[in-house]
């Protein structure tokens, strides 16, 4: 199953056609367009979750608030996801278009979902954002809406449930929830109490005025916390002879990283249980702690459960020691290597090194896999089929893989600079001005 992501004139972004695989990094400077990519994906990918929301909602309505049609519905839906992630349609470009497509080459099936800009000539020449899906899923959304999404049917029982997320899942060929971990996530975790209890206290009309992606993440970790409460442990039971090898190595990783146990206390209270018995409030640890917590507590909590994910990650590296980024992208493909799909944006040349090492040992495991596991687990290597890494800059992206690695000079260009920098600086020290 394939999914394309073609864009025009959005934000920084000119032109950019990718298709994605299992594995996808972006990196490239600030402000050149990796989260507007990001969040285009992460809004189609999570278009079947839309549709589901919507069919329940309907099903607890006695009434429709608006005649709309179930289409017109996701329509409305989509055009305030689009707001809420890049602001008012009203300020893009008029020539405007992103289109997303899931289809199969091999097997000749493909379906579509377009944004684009229209200028509504009877309106003062208004611009409207208009939302086009091709055929198929308008036939499924009509379909849909007489067999599922009828007024005041009530809520779905679990057995409902389940067969309504299989045929979502069934229809876009894509098994995966989309979950989006934004940059930023340390406000999240020094604010967690006041943050997540305004939150919980919103009306769903309230919480569509927070960022989309940032909602959502929300909406994560508070699902989580409950299962976390007594640390990791909690989770032990959903661990299977197949994962257990993967979680033992993960819990390793996540303690190296935090230097202790994530926990919450009787009062409600979240905090960090060290070795040494002592404990530090979250909203207290060290700003890498706290970005990078819930990287590795919603990783664990959907490795652990097994739920085939999709996860978008924003800037992993965040307030992290080279040492510890390195671990970190260890932990990211132990967790994609146990099913789970993965979409990174970096900055970071000490995440591209990582990544480049993970690549390289399974390239090196083809011909002598025992001594590549003296070096570094199974667990962590990155199949280079599955992997693709994009470099986005000046409007578009490009390949940015050479033989099945980063390129050198997207690790060193920073270095070679700032060296330069020092040597011509030493060269003035030692008195050798006319070398410059």
């Amino acid at each position: 199953m394939e999914h394309r992501l073609i864009i025009r004139n959005l934000g920084p972004i000119e032109q950019v056609d990718l298709t994605l695989k299992d594995f996808t990094v972006l990196t490239g400077p600030q402000a050149s367009g990796k989260s507007t990519i990001a969040k285009a994906i992460f809004m189609f990918r999570r278009m079947k979750d839309e549709i589901y929301d919507l069919i329940n909602r309907r099903r607890l309505n006695s009434e429709p608030i608006a005649k709309y049609s179930l289409l017109g519905e996701l329509q409305w839906q989509m055009n305030r996801i689009f707001t809420s992630s890049y602001g008012p349609h009203t300020a893009k470009s008029p020539d405007m278009n992103i289109k997303y497509i899931w289809g199969s080459t091999s097997g000749g099936w493909s379906i579509h979902v377009e944004m684009k800009i229209q200028i509504n000539e009877d309106v003062d020449r208004r611009k409207d954002l208009k939302i086009l899906c091709s055929r198929p899923i308008l036939e499924l959304l009509s379909r849909l809406e007489k067999e599922w999404a009828g007024y005041g049917m009530g809520s779905l029982n679990d057995q409902e449930r389940k067969s309504l997320r299989e045929e979502l899942n069934r229809f876009f060929h894509d098994e995966y929830t989309a979950v989006y971990l934004p940059a930023g996530r340390s406000v999240v975790s020094t604010l967690a109490e006041f943050f997540l209890n305004q939150y919980s206290q919103m009306s769903d009309i309230e919480k569509r005025t927070v960022d989309y992606c940032l909602q959502l993440y929300l909406n994560e970790v508070q699902g989580a916390k409950t299962s976390l409460r007594d640390g990791l442990v909690a989770l032990d039971q959903y661990k299977t002879v197949k994962t257990a090898g993967a979680i033992e190595l993960a819990k390793h990783i996540i303690n190296q990283i935090l230097k202790g146990e994530y926990k919450i206390d009787n009062r409600g209270y979240e905090r960090l249980e060290l070795s040494n018995g002592t404990f530090v409030p979250i909203h207290l640890a060290s700003s890498g702690q706290q970005e990078s917590l819930w990287i590795l507590n919603l990783l664990y909590f959907h490795l652990v459960k097994n739920e085939p994910r999709f996860f978008i990650i924003e800037e992993p590296e965040s307030h992290l020691y080279p040492d510890a980024q390195n671990k970190i992208m260890q932990y990211i493909a132990l967790t994609h290597n146990t099913g789970h799909q993965m979409l990174i944006t970096t900055h970071s040349p000490y995440v591209l090194g990582s990544l480049n090492n993970l690549l390289y040992a399974h390239q090196v495991s083809q011909k002598i896999p025992e001594e590549v596991e003296r070096i570094m687990p199974r667990e962590y290597w990155i199949n280079k089929e599955k992997f693709m890494g994009l470099h986005v800059s000046h409007g578009t992206v490009r390949n940015a893989m050479e033989d099945g690695l980063f390129e050198s000079s997207l690790i060193d260009e920073v270095s070679d600079v700032i060296n330069d920098a020092f040597d011509r600086l030493n060269r003035l020290d030692m008195g050798q001005r006319g070398a410059l």
